[in-house]
């Protein structure tokens, strides 16, 4: 592992604002895909947006912008989730 600053990351791992973006569009889940997947796939990106914040320092409002905008999401479909839990209870 490659140590920058105090965070570790991977060889491989996405290290600037662009990369972060290619690597979320191409990991991006089906329309169909279960809740459960979609909050994962929102939780990662956020950690990714968050940890490459710490390296392109010069992309760190956007950076982090994402991984607010994850959040938000991430808030979004729990409730989706809650929901469908609230109904499948109610039957």
């Amino acid at each position: 592992m490659i140590v920058v600053g105090r965070k570790q990351e991977k060889p491989g791992e996405p290290r600037t604002l662009a990369e972060v973006h290619e690597w979320v569009h191409a990991r991006f889940p089906p329309d169909d895909a279960l809740l459960t997947e979609k909050i994962r796939f929102r939780r990662e990106n956020k950690r990714m947006y968050e940890r490459v914040a710490d390296i392109d320092r010069g992309h760190f409002h956007e950076l982090m912008a994402f991984a607010s905008f994850e959040e938000r999401r991430i808030g979004e479909l729990e409730e989706m989730a809650a929901e469908v839990m609230r109904s499948v209870g109610a039957k």
